[in-house]
């Protein structure tokens, strides 16, 4: 049995029914979706701009840092230069002390744009300023004039508290804190007599240890015990080479005269770790090696610098070392000379061994030693 056609007018009645039934379009939801990740979009190509620009900034940064540093490295490639003339082409240059052509504002580098431009100066210290706030030239500073701190246990070698009596020498230094000085870079834990060790330092708070080793910087003294501020840099505590509003002479050093340069500079403007003396004379040629194997040679080379006295004493005190006994001394007479074929028995630590030496040597030609010295 065939069914019957549903009448046309119900048909269009339930298609339209069912449109009408249907959920709506979302078209508003993808449009937000949108907005959105072009949004996230924006921030990210922002947030990739900025760092861009801190990249290129920073390598700015970088790159004038680096050309200060190449402009500092030229300064001291000038200053190893003039140093290294001979003292009378030094002083036709105009010398290191003070010299403001070879030394003041010396241009590297030459830009229109003045923030590409690098110049280099040498600055130190004028001791002679200082009284009226103006300590600053354009020079070098001897630092083999100095007090080197890591150097101060060898003194210890040959004089009992020897790295002490240096340290003396400071004004206001007193003999505990050169003590304590010289127990911050011994190897030991031992305290001298008026020093500190680990003992006093792992009572403080914070607790600390000695270094018991070389100083690294001058400042690391402000660690040892009884090493201020005042005492260390004076009134110029910036270390600028000036004397700015409100620094003032520490009492600690009131007593020194108002010209006097360790007022204002403190103990730091003696003291140094690294100093170094060339084995050279002033005039360039090399010293005498009074070590030397060669005798007969190390004769020669006394004499003609120092006369025979001074060359035959040496001499001796290389073949038989320091004389101890109680034979008095006497002149070697004219024309004496050692006896070259004894064999050298000692050797000097310093020149200072020489100092109220004597020795016992045998001479050419005598049958008994002589006793000499000192010289």
């Amino acid at each position: 049995m065939t069914g019957s056609p549903r009448p046309r007018s119900q048909s269009v009645a339930y298609r339209h029914l069912s449109r009408a039934g249907s959920p709506p379009a979302r078209g508003g939801m993808i449009l937000l979706v949108v907005l959105v990740t072009v949004a996230l979009l924006a921030l990210g190509a922002l947030t990739f701009a900025e760092l861009m620009l801190a990249e290129r900034e920073g390598t700015e940064i970088y790159g004038r840092l680096s050309q200060a540093r190449a402009a500092a490295a030229s300064g001291a490639e000038v200053a190893r230069l003039l140093i290294s003339l001979d003292p009378d082409q030094q002083i036709e240059n105009g010398g290191w002390y003070d010299n403001p052509t070879w030394f003041a504002g010396v241009p590297v580098l030459e830009e229109t744009d003045p923030r590409n431009t690098a110049y280099f100066s040498v600055l130190a210290p004028a001791d002679d300023g200082y009284a009226t706030g103006s300590g600053v030239r354009y020079g070098l500073e001897n630092e083999s004039g100095k007090l080197n701190l890591n150097s101060l246990l060898l003194a210890d070698q040959y004089v009992e508290n020897g790295g002490r009596q240096l340290l003396m020498g400071l004004p206001g230094m007193t003999e505990d804190v050169a003590d304590a000085i010289m127990d911050w870079i011994d190897a030991d834990d031992e305290p001298r007599e008026f020093g500190a060790e680990v003992d006093y330092y792992s009572s403080l708070s914070p607790a600390y240890a000695p270094k018991n080793g070389p100083l690294e910087t001058v400042e690391e003294l402000l660690l040892v015990r009884g090493v201020t501020p005042d005492l260390l840099f004076g009134a110029d505590r910036n270390r600028n080479g000036l004397v700015d509003p409100g620094e003032t002479v520490p009492d600690t050093l009131s007593a020194l005269g108002v010209n006097d340069a360790t007022a204002y500079r403190g103990w730091a403007a003696y003291l140094t770790l690294f100093s170094m003396e060339l084995n050279v004379r002033p005039d360039g040629s090399p010293k005498i090696d009074i070590n030397q194997d060669d005798l007969e040679a190390l004769y020669g080379e006394l004499e003609a610098d120092f006369g025979p006295e001074a060359a035959t004493f040496i001499v001796g005190y290389r073949q038989n070392g320091p004389y101890d006994g109680t034979e008095e001394s006497q002149p070697p007479g004219e024309g004496a000379l050692p006896d070259f074929s004894r064999p050298s028995r000692a050797t000097f630590g310093t020149v200072l061994d020489l100092i109220d030496a004597r020795v016992r040597m045998q001479f050419q030609g005598r049958e008994e030693p002589v006793v000499l010295g000192p010289l």
